[in-house]
């Protein structure tokens, strides 16, 4: 905030008002608070705070540049106000430019009538500022998990025959209990533009372990390469673009029975000052191997190509919740093995204090999850069906809990129920899950 003594400021702040006019790009949808901050500046062009509110306002709304201009030509006219130079070297900063927003924090932090909190603050934006200039950037995640299934293999729940194919009592359901663990590396190399423009590399790998159910152990190996370039940024509509090369390798029981290669395009943008979308297409070839648990195997080689899209709403400081729709085509080497699939999904998440002193961490979120999806297969499986092709319906339902433990260690937990209806009655299976993790982010 703005002191008393700030706010003694000549009436030349009227300049401040005008270029913060300038400064909203035309076309921009305002909100009802950003244009009620703009008529108190033009009611109160010498008040100090007035313009400060506005400032803020503008900020949050994602119009950096207006935000800036309005503090730049009042730190211009009232040089002393050090909580104006430190929030305009945190616009600058947000802005992508680095070295001006850190030396304006330097200066805000040299003067000795800094109260403490805005000394603290500075620093710590100080601090955030100098990482910045660093050109390449990195990040990780380890975790490992303990996972129990009522139906491991996704499995019909009793035997049958149907056409030439039989069900026998060992292929059923069965209930298992597995453990998980999983890495990933991020990383990011800044391209020196302004507008923060970045190369990325992300490696990740995740396997799992079954008790009794060995046949299912996975492992995945994956990278992705490719760049991320900022578009707007310090309007009001920020957006970035994403191209990813990606490549990935499955291994079975310790066989390898699948290898993936292609690439995804995707645009993120602000939908408005509490919405976010993102809209993404892919691209995969699939190489499947013949293994010895699977011998036709390699009959699923082909690739999928694919549309998504998501919107993210922040309902509250404390409240979200998405939207998702995904669409995807399948080719293979037999029809049977082809299918289309579509799904939509869509969760709410709630950030609250966990009790007493293990609110100390940061707050606790609770999750909830549901989808919905059909997936209608090219051509029949004769051997179950001479004439109808299969097509499913999926459901999923999941409750999520995410606790932190220390500032850079989680525990996860997890319930979630999963179901297949399906005119092959071999396809059909539902499954109740409970998961209990640790995850250590650096």
């Amino acid at each position: 905030m703005v002191t008393k003594q700030h706010a003694k400021i000549s009436g030349l702040a009227a300049v401040a008002v005008a270029a913060a006019l300038l400064a909203v790009p035309s076309g921009a949808l305002a909100s009802p608070a950003y244009d009620a901050a703009l008529q108190r500046m033009l009611a109160r062009p010498a008040d100090a705070e007035a313009a400060f509110q506005f400032a803020t306002i503008a900020a949050q709304e994602g119009d950096v540049t207006a935000a800036i201009s309005a503090l730049e030509r009042i730190l211009l006219i009232h040089p002393g106000l050090d909580n104006i130079r430190l929030e305009l070297g945190v616009l600058h900063l947000r802005n992508g430019n680095t070295a001006l927003g850190q030396k304006l924090i330097e200066e805000a932090m040299k003067s000795p009538d800094i109260p403490d909190d805005v000394r603290a603050r500075s620093q710590q934006f100080l601090t955030a500022a100098r990482s910045a200039e660093a050109p390449a950037a990195f990040a990780g995640t380890v975790s490992f998990g303990l996972r129990h299934e009522s139906n491991a293999n996704a499995a019909p729940d009793q035997t049958f025959s149907i056409g030439s194919f039989t069900l026998s009592p060992g292929s059923t359901g069965r209930a298992d209990t597995s453990y998980t663990f999983g890495a990933a590396l991020r990383s990011r190399v800044d391209l020196g533009m302004q507008a923060g423009h970045q190369l990325a590399l992300d490696l990740s790998y995740f396997g799992n372990r079954y008790q009794t159910e060995t046949q299912l152990d996975l492992d995945r190996l994956g990278a992705s390469a490719g760049a991320d370039f900022n578009i707007g940024m310090g309007g009001p509509n920020p957006s970035r673009l994403s191209f990813r090369l990606d490549a990935a390798k499955y291994l079975r029981d310790g066989s390898h029975f699948l290898t993936e290669t292609g690439a995804s395009l995707r645009y993120g943008f602000r939908a408005s000052p509490t919405m976010q979308a993102q809209v993404s297409a892919y691209y995969l070839d699939q190489e499947y191997r013949a293994t010895a648990a699977e011998p036709a195997n390699d009959l699923r080689d082909g690739r999928i190509a694919g549309f998504s899209a998501q919107l993210d709403m922040a309902l509250s400081d404390r409240q979200a919740a998405f939207v998702a729709l995904n669409a995807y085509d399948k080719t293979a080497r037999v029809d049977y093995e082809a299918f289309h699939e579509a799904s939509i999904a869509a969760g709410y998440s709630l950030a609250f204090d966990g009790p007493g002193a293990m609110a100390a961490n940061g707050p606790w979120v609770a999750g909830l999850s549901a989808s919905l999806g059909r997936r209608v297969y090219a051509g029949p499986d004769t051997a179950i069906d001479p004439v109808n092709a299969r097509e499913d319906k999926t459901m999923a339902v999941s409750l999520s809990l995410r606790v932190p433990v220390t500032a850079r260690t989680l525990m996860t937990g997890e319930v979630s129920y999963s179901r297949r209806e399906s005119n092959y009655p071999t396809s059909e299976y539902d499954n109740l899950a409970a998961t209990i993790g640790l995850e250590l982010n650096f």
